[in-house]
């Protein structure tokens, strides 16, 4: 006798097809958002850091060169006269650098569209540009060759000799017992600006011209500079009467010549966009507030404040 076949004969019934598939797609699912969740974090983390290290990295390299702002080596800016202040572009010939002894700094603030660092390439619209003078820390050693077309210094006290390494034979300072040469040192001057494309570059003094620039971090949407300038009150000593105002720019030459702090801001961006934020978080800073942007990418405001540690504030 032919029996009849069960249900078990052939498998599973349509019911329990689907609810295996619907568990499957659910599994599947959770799989997903954990993995897409994971992801975005990881993104997340990625572009964060990636905005910590260029902050990090542009603070304590503009502390640094600020620093060193003013710094020509034994000599005594205190002494040295010198009122007319070179154009910030300067510095291809000789008497140009002379004329920037008493100013370490300079700089341009909030600059109009278009407008090209030194007739280099564009600066971003209403970002600074920052200029910082000084002589290299070590100084050449004896028998060392200059090169021809860089510009060097040699000072001691209210001295000093400023020229081209192919004049050698100019750089005369001797130190007291008249036999030792005095130090040479070689200039450095450097600007510093955003670029259109939101990256912060730089442009050196090289060997009698500036060079090409130099990219130093992407994802900068603003540079600001603020000027700390000592106010002298001659009716008080000297030590009692200092006291340090901010300002965007100084409005005179002698301000320029007692500009003894610098407070810097970077606003940095993420390289690129991270969804699905969508931030509405505003900035303010130096002279400029509420700055807000459309777009999907990770901010953060750094700032910084630097000491001139070798101007020295002038009546």
């Amino acid at each position: 006798m032919i029996k009849a076949a069960s249900a078990d004969a052939f498998g599973f019934s349509i019911i329990e097809l689907l609810i295996a598939t619907m568990l499957a797609l659910l599994l599947v699912t959770a799989i997903l958002n954990v993995t897409l969740q994971g992801s975005r974090l990881s993104q997340q983390l990625r572009l964060r850091n990636e905005i910590l290290e260029n902050g990090r990295y542009l603070i304590n390299s503009m502390d640094d060169e600020i620093s060193h702002a003013g710094y020509y080596g034994p000599v005594d800016l205190a002494k040295i006269s010198g009122s007319v202040k070179a154009d910030l572009c300067s510095g291809i010939d000789t008497d140009a650098i002379g004329n920037t002894l008493n100013f370490p700094v300079d700089g341009l603030d909030n600059v109009p569209a278009n407008y090209r660092v030194c007739r280099g390439e564009r600066v971003l619209p209403k970002s600074d540009v920052l200029v910082i003078r000084h002589a290299k820390k070590t100084p050449m050693t004896v028998g060392q060759s200059l090169i021809g077309t860089q510009h060097y210094i040699q000072a001691l006290g209210d001295q000093y000799i400023i020229d081209r390494g192919v004049n050698a034979v100019a750089f005369s300072l001797r130190q007291k017992d008249s036999a030792i040469v005095a130090p040479i040192r070689s200039w450095q001057q450097a600007i510093y600006y955003v670029s259109e494309n939101n990256v912060l570059k730089r442009r050196r003094l090289l060997r009698g011209k500036y060079s090409p620039s130099e990219p130093l971090a992407e994802g900068v949407d603003d540079f600001q500079i603020m000027y700390g300038i000592v106010r002298l009150n001659n009716s008080r000593n000297v030590a009692q009467g200092l006291s340090v105002d901010f300002v965007s720019l100084p409005a005179t030459v002698s301000e320029w010549k007692n500009v003894v702090a610098i407070k810097y801001y970077f606003l940095l961006s993420s390289t690129e966009a991270y969804n699905p934020l969508v931030s509405n978080k505003s900035y303010s800073y130096a002279d400029k507030s509420a700055i807000t942007f459309n777009d999907n990418k990770k901010r953060r405001l750094f700032s910084g404040y630097t000491r001139l540690r070798n101007n020295v504030p002038k009546q």
